[in-house]
């Protein structure tokens, strides 16, 4: 009986709590309800905008659409698409897709500009590697063998992991030949070595 009493009376306590604070309690239920409604809103300004990038990187990029004969989309035209939609996933392919159109051009003073823009504004990007990759290899292509050097090491260093790092530490490797380091080069390449053994 005692037991059924204490329920009945915390019931009644919170009951009563409930109708003090009922003003209060409306309110907050209130804002919640605006936050979630305001994140929903925000997300879904997001995804369109998203689809709406990616739409336009498409319809510069048109992989194979294209005819084989038709020349490649220049720089500018993925550097529109980059301007227009900044902090898109699209946006920064579409950075990264003109750094590559200016190298592919020639234009390695640019196409590194570009490559170490897409590094400062989208660092944790899973394309990251490929950029940093870019800039040493502009330096490369420009025949500045030290900046390359480092380019490389720096790249290795940050993204040891990636995709990208046994081609870094070929080309690292050649340049460490070009410089008459055959010492240098060799463990590069024993490096490789040891990490395809150990691959599929």
């Amino acid at each position: 009986m005692s037991s059924r009493a204490t329920e009945s009376t915390r019931m009644i306590e919170w009951l009563a709590w409930v109708e003090l604070n009922k003003k209060k309690l409306v309110i907050g239920a209130a804002a919640v309800a605006i936050v979630i409604v305001a994140l929903e809103v925000h997300q879904w300004h997001r995804n369109r905008a998203e689809a709406e990038a990616s739409a336009a990187l498409l319809k510069v990029e048109k992989a194979g659409v294209r005819p084989e004969n038709a020349p490649e989309p220049d720089a500018q035209a993925f550097l529109r698409v980059a301007a227009a939609y900044p902090g898109t996933s699209a946006g920064a392919r579409g950075a990264l897709f003109a750094a590559d159109a200016l190298f592919r051009d020639n234009k390695y003073g640019e196409a590194k500009t570009q490559f170490e823009s897409f590094l400062r504004n989208y660092g944790e990007h899973p394309f990251a590697p490929t950029a940093a990759l870019g800039v040493a290899a502009c330096w490369d292509a420009m025949n500045q063998t030290n900046e390359a050097l480092r380019a490389y090491q720096d790249l290795l260093s940050r993204f040891a992991g990636s995709p990208v790092a046994p081609q870094a530490k070929l080309s690292l490797a050649r340049l460490y030949e070009a410089k008459d380091e055959a010492a240098q080069a060799l463990k590069v390449y024993d490096e490789l070595v040891r990490l395809g053994a150990r691959s599929a």
